[in-house]
């Protein structure tokens, strides 16, 4: 992407005071700024500042903040150069009107200028003098992952979050296990990605590619809490990346471009808790996807809540509201309940389950047995799907 070239020599001091000149290759450069401006985008503080650094046989252009990219070129005859701020914006949008020859970006403490070969044309940007916190902790890389996978996984269990940060119940759950290998020598990790959100939850289990560490013990069991927009960002963004760990972040590394992420404070709901609060749902009832998909989505515009009520083999569900009311029927196979069954459920979590379960069965797993002293059973309900799993709270059963 980048040629630095030192200034002629009589013209040292001069130099010093107005910077040093770079030539890049424009469809790199828009490349290079339409991630840097995504990750602006999807930071929580938001601020628009984009770091430009030379020195050292490279060149570095980032963006920092909760979320934090780096991204390194290499960079002949490079002499040291102050490090600038300018807005990532507004250099992406000039970016994206450049011609196709090689352009020079040249950095000064002032202003940043970009003008093609023949410099027949020429855009310059004021520089900022505010200073953004870095990321440097010591990381350490323990796993290496496929993107199309962790996409996968977190376009299933993403609709269970949703963006606010003061939520600490709402977020991404990366967590880090090891399990059986082959064999003694072999080590094997496998990541679980889960969303959680009141009141639902969507758990995705897939294998690493490879593992990058010797102390799987340092690891084992590792939770690490990410903003759903970080994780998004990533998602949308990596290719297949390692995932290396510090204290109080995370950082995905790919090609010449890594990816810091301050992880989220404060404790997490307990996964194996919620998984053991639906250990006893030994009553299933199935529906075809495509049918429970269309018939709720139908509800769905009028109402928050459902109702279920089955009996047999036939399905009614109901929703009401001030303003109307709506049933329809659908048909369910029901082998385990000998008794009517009423189910009172949030509309929309349930919307999102169905439309993220692959098999073309959804089953709905209930534990209808009241607790000791309890006339009602209100339960969490349980669908599994292959390597996910799905809780929704605040059901009620009888």
């Amino acid at each position: 992407m980048v040629r630095a070239k030192n200034p002629p020599k009589s013209s040292t001091a001069k130099s010093k005071k107005n910077g040093c000149t770079l030539t890049v290759k424009p469809k790199v450069l828009l490349s290079n700024l339409m991630l840097l401006n995504a990750a602006v985008t999807s930071n929580q503080q938001g601020l628009d500042r984009l770091n430009i650094e030379v020195g050292n046989s490279q060149s570095i252009f980032s963006v920092g903040g909760d979320i934090g990219v780096r991204i390194t070129h290499k960079a002949n005859k490079t002499s040291n150069s102050p490090t600038v701020q300018v807005s990532c914006r507004q250099l992406k949008n000039y970016a994206g009107a450049l011609d196709n020859s090689n352009h020079k970006l040249h950095l000064s403490p002032e202003q940043v200028t970009i003008s093609n070969q023949q410099q027949t044309y020429q855009h310059s940007l004021i520089t900022y003098k505010d200073v953004i916190p870095e990321h440097n902790a010591d990381f350490t890389a323990v796993a290496r992952v496929k993107a199309s996978e962790f996409k996968q996984a977190l376009d299933r269990v993403a609709p269970f979050t949703d963006s606010d940060i003061k939520n600490i119940v709402s977020g991404i759950c990366l967590q880090l296990r090891s399990v059986s290998a082959e064999s003694e020598e072999d080590s094997a990790l496998e990541l679980t990605v889960t969303g959680i959100s009141e009141p639902g939850m969507g758990h995705i289990t897939l294998k690493v590619d490879s593992v990058e560490t010797d102390d799987m013990s340092a690891i084992d069991d590792l939770v690490l809490v990410l903003p759903k927009r970080a994780a998004t960002f990533i998602a949308n963004n990596a290719d297949d990346f390692t995932l290396s760990i510090a204290e109080k972040s995370v950082r995905f590394g790919w090609g010449n471009v890594e990816c810091t992420v301050q992880t989220l404070k404060g404790k997490f709901p307990d996964l194996e808790k919620i998984k053991a609060s639906v250990s006893e749902n030994d009553t299933s009832v199935e529906f075809n996807r495509s049918e429970l998909q269309a018939a709720l989505k139908r509800h769905q515009v009028a109402s928050s809540e459902i109702e279920f009520r089955i009996e047999g083999e036939e399905c009614t569900l109901i929703q009401s509201t001030e303003a109307g009311s709506g049933a329809e029927n659908i048909y369910c196979s029901n082998d385990d309940a000998k008794e009517p069954i009423k189910l009172s459920l949030p509309i929309d979590y349930l919307v999102k389950v169905v439309a993220s379960v692959k098999s073309e069965v959804v089953g709905l797993q209930l534990n209808l047995v009241p607790e000791e002293g309890e006339d009602v059973a209100c339960n969490n309900i349980l669908v599994e799907d292959d390597d996910a799993l799905y809780c929704l709270t605040q059901l009620v059963s009888e």
